[in-house]
């Protein structure tokens, strides 16, 4: 793939999590009491075949207050419904309360659509997501 494509969070669809008052989207515990989709969708058959790698721009707010498991990042090929990649984001795997990018390779066939989703876990003491952007080169 010659050129990179960009998805803004605020654009995707949701089921859970609000603007951040930055373009990005966000979910923490005081507003959002329930498990779901930070972001999904793009649904794009925009991919040539080939090896690519989506990075999925994160930050939380308290990194080092525990190991939890924050979020799961994922790659779908929604012709099948199978997932193509898929990682869990600990909460400790943050260095920073900048965003940082948690990347996962996929291989991709021609014509076929391919949906970019990221789930946060809810907890009473969950740390704050906030999404900026998914990238794939």
């Amino acid at each position: 793939m010659d050129e990179a494509r960009a998805w803004t969070a605020a654009n995707l669809a949701h089921e859970i999590g609000q603007l951040d008052g930055m373009n990005a989207w966000c979910a923490d515990p005081v507003r959002n009491r329930a498990s779901g989709f930070l972001t999904r969708g793009i649904n794009t058959r925009e991919l040539p075949a080939g090896t690519h790698a989506a990075t999925f721009e994160l930050k939380v707010d308290n990194f080092n207050w525990n190991n939890a498991t924050v979020a799961t990042v994922s790659v779908v090929d929604t012709d099948t419904g199978e997932v193509r990649a898929t990682r869990e984001v600990a909460r400790s795997d943050f260095r920073t309360t900048l965003y940082q990018g948690v990347v996962l390779k996929f291989s991709a066939v021609a014509g076929r659509r391919y949906d970019f989703r990221t789930f946060w876990h809810y907890a009473p003491q969950a740390a704050r997501l906030t999404q900026r952007s998914v990238v794939v080169r």
